[in-house]
């Protein structure tokens, strides 16, 4: 029994040897052809009598194509990549933390497991952090509530602040009055019944002593008793004259220092419950208003410490990078289906290396399914659409023959002159050697006709007007040329007509001002 495949590549061999025999066939007899057209031949006697050839009129050497129909094909050859359907990206995005150091990844190539470890970074510098931050943040927690608790008791406290404030003004101008009023005056008269009362009992005293003097005088004999009375009243004198000196003393220190300084003080006391009870008036609003934003900032800052704190606990969660698929890793990150030099990310990936935050350092590629994507040049558009068959070569094996079908074509250029194309390629398990990133040769039959109406690209001209109609040249048998305008497509070195000409006509392989 023969294979499939066997029989397909049969089939085409026997077609291609079909197409070549008629190719040679069609050659052989445009050679022939020509060469009827080109040969010598010597001038027959009515020949000889016609008259001369009219301007314009060919030369006997001219060359022909004769219009025929064929089979015709616009086969179009791409190099594409494989590209792996699914591609996870891994990066670690920061919020918070800024450096990424490596302790050890996973080799280039490895394939992996979900949820098996990728990349392990040094995390003893966040970890101490959020501990310390953590501290942080709950002390904060206590202060704020501090704060809070202060906040009410100032609300509470700030108007029996102003109506002790207001009692104090009142109590210091009650004292002053008062004092204007009874103690001042009573004062004075205490200090001058005070002198006066010392000054009486010196008086009394002495004369008292005089009395006694007058009295034991008159006896000639004078008694150990009454010596000790006159000599207790002599003390007594001397001490009423220290108490007058006294006194007076004190009697002028009330009036003119201690009375003095008190009415001063009562005056100043009475001026200071005035100033505070005035800037307790003035400030009660503002202390309660600074309190409400002290309160506000320090709400502000505990917020800001806990956000600081839920983005570091976030980081370092992220910090753990784990595979998000089965698949094989790539070092970097495919562009188009290239990938970049794996070396320049390896010296980032090994031990004491550095990664950025957001940057695509590794890649997990699932297997399965693969596309190709490959670029179209403008010129070869034409005919190039979503569903066309074609077949893919792996550059590495090349005896591979992968049947694709084109997917889509970008709308719009992916570069000068370039669109993108992909294509499908269903693979089996025996194609399990193939993988993303290898390149292939993308042969795409963008167009085909069995039985076209052809002449050479190179016999068929272009009006230089704005229409740019397509135009050939026709012999007449008089010799000369008829300009006839076609309708058509070139398609690559042939030219399929669609109206103009007919299978079997005869042009000119060149413009008329142009054959000898």
């Amino acid at each position: 029994m023969i294979h499939p495949e066997a029989q397909g590549r049969h089939n085409m061999s026997r077609t291609s040897i079909r197409v070549l025999a008629f190719a040679a066939f069609s050659g052989l007899l445009l050679a022939a052809a020509q060469s009827e057209d080109s040969a010598p031949t010597s001038p027959r006697p009515a020949e000889a009598k016609r008259p001369a050839k009219k301007a314009g009129a060919q030369s006997p050497k001219k060359k022909l194509y004769t219009v025929r129909k064929e089979p015709l094909r616009k086969l179009v050859k791409l190099q594409g990549l494989f590209e792996a359907a699914r591609m996870h990206p891994v990066s670690v995005h920061l919020k918070e933390w800024s450096s990424l150091e490596v302790v050890s990844a996973v080799p280039h190539g490895k394939f992996v497991k979900k949820g098996e470890r990728l990349v392990v970074f040094d995390t003893s510098k966040i970890d101490k952090t959020i501990a310390e931050l953590q501290i942080q943040v709950r002390l904060g927690e206590l202060a704020y509530r501090e704060a809070q608790e202060n906040f009410k008791a100032l609300q509470q406290s700030l108007p029996l602040d102003r109506e002790a404030a207001a009692r104090n003004r009142k109590m210091a101008q009650e004292d002053l009055d008062r004092f204007l009023k009874i103690d001042l005056p009573l004062s004075r008269k205490s200090a001058e019944m005070s002198l006066k009362a010392a000054v009486n009992w010196l008086t009394y005293e002495k004369e008292e002593l005089r009395q006694l003097e007058e009295m034991y005088k008159a006896d000639d004999l004078t008694e150990e008793t009454e010596e000790i009375i006159l000599k207790r009243q002599r003390d007594t004198v001397e001490q009423a004259e220290f108490r007058v000196e006294e006194a007076k003393v004190r009697h002028d220190q009330t009036l003119h220092v201690t009375l003095p300084r008190r009415e001063q003080s009562l005056k100043e006391k009475l001026k200071r419950q005035e100033i505070a009870f005035a800037q307790m008036e003035a400030t009660a609003a503002i202390k309660l208003e600074k309190a409400q934003w002290d309160l506000k900032r320090q709400a502000m800052e505990q917020q800001k410490s806990q956000e600081r704190l839920t983005k570091l606990m976030a980081d370092r969660k992220a910090m753990e990078v784990v595979a998000p698929a089965d698949g094989i890793v790539y070092y970097g990150q495919a562009t188009r289906g290239r990938w970049p030099d794996v070396t320049s990310l390896e010296s980032k990936l090994r031990p004491g290396g550095q990664v950025a935050s957001k940057e695509v350092f590794l890649t997990v590629v699932e297997p399965r399914p693969l596309f190709v994507r490959a670029n179209v040049p403008e010129s070869d558009l034409d005919g190039i659409k979503a569903g066309l068959k074609s077949v893919v070569l792996p550059v590495g094996f090349p005896e591979k023959r992968l049947p694709g079908r084109v997917r889509s074509i970008s709308r719009v250029p992916i570069a000068s002159g370039k669109f993108e194309i992909r294509i499908e390629v269903p693979l089996d398990k025996s194609q399990d050697d193939i993988v993303p990133g290898m390149a292939c040769t993308v042969r795409i039959l963008a167009y085909e006709n069995p039985n076209a109406l052809t002449v050479p690209a190179n016999a068929v001209f272009t009006e230089d007007t704005l229409e740019g109609r397509h135009y050939v040249y026709v012999p007449q048998q008089d010799g000369s040329a008829e300009k006839r305008f076609i309708e058509g497509r070139p398609v690559g070195e042939r030219f399929e007509v669609r109206s103009g000409l007919r299978e079997g006509d005869k042009i000119l392989a060149t413009k008329p001002e142009e054959t000898s």
